[in-house]
């Protein structure tokens, strides 16, 4: 009796420790995401919610199928050391691999890139210009239609009269 029961134990946690290491190969999968470009914080995040959602399912049938639904921490801890020992073993390799095939691949998409780059900065410099030169004529147009104002609204001076200035000089 208690050696069936340590016997379905140990086959338990082989199991968690096979599921871990699956499990740390499919983090791969995001690892491989981020190597090419997918880094940025919004994009993280959602690739790593996504990962805790995925992988809930197949731990939850895991313990459904071997368990009877019970959850033991040493399964968990079975698959935490297989996900780490993927992580540390394989998945070193794995990554170095990786980067090796991406090297190549970079480098086609930069050659692929490299006309609409320059075609990019071509185009906003000629936006700029294009900017410049309008805002230039809607300047030189408001100071014309100021300058006519001016001349429309320009009051004539006032002449003295004669009374006045008999006044002003005794």
């Amino acid at each position: 009796m208690v050696q069936s029961i340590l016997s379905e134990q140990v086959n338990l946690f082989l199991y968690a420790l096979i599921l871990g290491l699956i499990l740390g190969a499919y983090y791969d999968i995001f690892r491989f995401l981020r190597e090419i470009g997918l880094n940025s914080t919004p994009a993280v995040i959602v690739e790593d919610l996504f990962y805790c959602i995925s992988i809930s399912i197949p731990i939850f049938l895991f313990f459904t199928a071997f368990n009877s639904g019970n959850i033991r921490i040493f399964a968990l801890i079975g698959m935490l050391i297989g996900t780490l020992g993927y992580r540390f073993t394989i998945g070193i390799v794995t990554l170095k691999l990786l980067r090796l095939l991406l090297k190549p691949i970079r480098a086609t998409i930069n050659l692929i890139k490299k006309p609409f780059r320059i075609f990019s900065v071509f185009a906003t410099k000629k936006y700029h210009i294009i900017k410049n030169q309008r805002m230039a004529k809607k300047n030189e147009k408001k100071k014309t239609v100021s300058q006519n104002k001016q001349k429309t609204t320009k009051k004539k001076p006032r002449v003295k009269s004669p009374q006045n200035k008999a006044s002003s000089t005794s």
